[in-house]
């Protein structure tokens, strides 16, 4: 999408937990995924990379520095809709 992008994705770390049910409590609540753009780290739950929260997260890596934990920007900047797509491709 632009070249920061590319040179983003290359310096996240990801810790991937093996959990009963896909989430686990953390200080946000129940989640099955976390992005740390301070620690440029990410965390998912378990390694159905479709299924879990990877492209979620990744979505969050894009938009680092600015962390937004509740999603406020996604409807408008389409990534909604973005995901929607690829779970849809990926069902088929």
């Amino acid at each position: 999408l632009y070249p920061a992008l590319c040179e983003r994705l290359g310096t996240v770390g990801m810790r991937v937990w093996t959990v009963d049910g896909g989430s686990w409590k953390s200080q946000h609540g129940q989640v099955s995924g976390l992005t740390y753009c301070d620690l440029a780290t990410v965390e998912v739950a378990n390694t159905n990379w479709w299924g879990n929260a990877y492209w979620h997260e990744m979505a969050h890596v894009a938009q680092c520095p600015f962390q937004d934990y509740g999603h406020e920007t996604w409807a408008d900047a389409g990534i909604w809709a973005s995901l929607d797509r690829l779970k849809s491709g990926w069902r088929q």
